[in-house]
């Protein structure tokens, strides 16, 4: 193990319990913002590693170890006891004046353990960037303060994403929610299609593209609402997550519902949304789009215009609840594409206050990629509702392409991106990750209300 303190070894290793994993990530991101080189196991184990000898290797071959110390790891036996004592045999070889270990509270627990009482602790609570502050303040890291490349600064300093910030005061934003916001908590298509792919027999060799598997299995069964139906209930048994938890604010469904917006557009079927709206105290209203005949026989709720207190969640691509309105199998696309591209001639397609709010709000897009073909048809039948009126900003928020390349390949990768999202959609890409943009989008919105109390 190597004491030296240049640059060369800024490798931090974060320990934590797995009820506190969004505070984990959140940490993570910081300390890689701030040029170091945070160790996370979701985040720096390869695929295939023996996940106990990785971490071991990791802890030993770290700069800095960070225990997280909460009431869910404090007083339970797990890896963060175990890593902990990984990290105290360590610190053995670091000399007196050399600092390794930097514990941090996430609640004002008390902490009991001897050894650990003997290192001054960071609290991030109640102020988190405090906390941070110090953190980075004991790495010696100038000013204790985050650093943000020249491009992540600009997206804020951004006159459009200030006026997009005034459009979400004013209430004049629609947020448009896509799959990667939820894989926390509900598997990605492609488990699923793979899971289904093996238990059904997908003799094809794209069976990680769920609506082609889920056609497969429909035709097989000869009932085209067998695949509908047992995704409904495999939603519909997930454990959903306490969003009124600490460790849950800056969730982008936390984030933005605390935004108060009138209308949230998810192109998930779960309500994960309506969840967090819930728990916030409002009173969310769920629809969903009629994309064909039979379900524009359903009735629609009997909900009053959408307000902060009252908001809409539509879902765009069905709702759990309804597994005929789901939009799954390969023949659902063709059909969905097909009958939204002429949602002039039918206007039961969506209700009249969403497709009169799409046209004339500017547009948030997150946890959605341009690397698939589904997203690709969404954003086109978006574009395709806002035609007539020019929303006053559209905007695309997704992490940095990291193909398998050379740093040249993905710079054009990025360009590229760029100027198809301008071209095809006339929305701008913002490079950032889900959890680090929610964070930002709370600190800038909130930023925003205090100089309108001013």
């Amino acid at each position: 193990m190597s004491t030296d303190d240049s640059n060369q070894n800024l490798r931090t290793f974060i320990s934590y319990a797995r009820a506190d994993t969004e505070a984990a990530n959140r940490l993570y991101n910081d300390l890689k913002l701030s040029g170091l080189d945070p160790w996370l196991d979701t985040e720096s184990l390869l695929a295939g590693e023996n996940w106990r000898i990785a971490i071991k290797d990791a802890v030993r071959n770290s700069r800095y170890f960070i225990p997280i110390l909460s009431s869910n790891s404090i007083e339970k036996i797990g890896y963060v006891q175990r890593e902990l004592k990984e990290a105290l045999e360590v610190l053995l070889e670091f000399p007196p004046s050399k600092r390794f270990i930097i514990p941090v509270r996430l609640d004002n627990i008390e902490v009991n353990d001897e050894k650990l009482k003997e290192f001054h602790i960071v609290d991030l609570f109640p102020g988190w960037e405090q906390g941070i502050q110090k953190i980075l303040k004991s790495m010696g890291i100038e000013g204790g303060k985050l650093a943000k490349t020249n491009e992540e600064a600009s997206i804020y300093q951004y006159d459009e994403w200030n006026e997009l910030l005034l459009d979400i005061s004013e209430k004049n934003c629609i947020p448009y929610i896509g799959p990667e916001a939820n894989i926390r908590w509900i598997p990605t298509n492609r488990k699923i299609a793979i899971k289904w792919a093996e238990e059904h027999e997908y003799p094809f060799q794209d069976g990680y593209e769920l609506p082609q598997v889920a056609q497969f299995m429909a035709i097989k069964k000869s009932e085209p609402l067998y695949p509908k139906k047992y995704l409904s209930r495999i939603l519909r048994s997930i454990h959903s997550p306490n969003f009124s938890a600490p460790e849950y604010e800056n969730t982008i469904y936390t984030v933005l519902a605390d935004l108060h917006l009138p209308i949230y557009v998810t192109t998930n079927y779960d309500h994960l949304m309506e969840l967090v709206l819930i728990a916030k105290g409002k009173e969310p209203t769920s629809d969903f789009c009629r994309w064909n005949d039979e379900l524009s026989r359903f009735p629609k709720p009997p909900y009053e215009p959408p307000s902060p207190a009252k908001p809409l969640v539509f879902h765009l691509l069905g709702d759990m609840d309804y597994p005929k309105s789901l939009v799954l199998t390969e023949q659902d696309y063709l059909e969905f594409v097909s009958n939204i591209s002429n949602s002039d001639t039918n206007p039961t397609l969506l209700p009249s206050i969403v497709s009169s709010s799409i046209a004339k709000s500017s547009q948030l897009f997150i946890g959605f990629t341009l690397n698939d073909m589904n997203s690709r048809i969404l954003f086109k039948c978006v574009a395709g509702f806002s035609s007539a009126v020019q929303p006053p900003y559209s905007v695309l928020i997704m992490p940095r392409p990291s193909p398998n390349c050379s740093e040249k390949n993905i710079a054009e990768a990025t360009l590229f991106l760029k100027s198809y999202a301008r071209s095809r959609f006339d929305s701008d890409i913002r490079w950032s990750d889900p959890f680090m943009f929610s964070i930002e989008l709370r600190n800038s919105f909130n930023r925003l209300k205090q100089r309108s109390l001013k």
